[in-house]
């Protein structure tokens, strides 16, 4: 009954993460990230980061918080163009790689079995 009862715990926390607003970088061209960079103020539903490539090169990137679940991935063509990475966790668009929140519940369920 006990196993149950934290089974049921994890999957409503992990539920619940995925569901509040998000918090996204904001800056107009700003390959790297700082100290200073700004971080969204209103609830976003989706983060971005746009780069522009020429020549299979960036040449500028923005990061943006959407109000709404509107944005659209891309990938340049030849080199030239836009690549859009969208993305749904809390400060996602910094260029880092988050594992998602299920990972951590998955492992904590396999200690909670194995310990039967």
């Amino acid at each position: 009954m006990y196993h149950l009862s934290v089974l049921g715990l994890l999957i409503v926390v992990g539920t619940f993460t995925s569901t509040h607003a998000l918090k996204c970088y904001e800056c107009t061209n700003c390959a790297m990230l700082n100290a200073g960079t700004k971080m969204s103020t209103t609830a976003c539903a989706q983060c971005s980061k746009i780069q522009t490539y020429v020549k299979n090169m960036v040449t500028n990137t923005d990061r943006m918080c959407l109000p709404e679940k509107t944005c659209m991935a891309s990938e340049p063509v030849n080199g030239v163009g836009i690549k859009t990475k969208c993305c749904e966790k809390d400060l996602c668009n910094s260029g880092f790689i988050y594992q998602p929140v299920w990972s951590v519940l998955l492992i904590l369920l396999c200690t909670l079995l194995l310990r039967c």
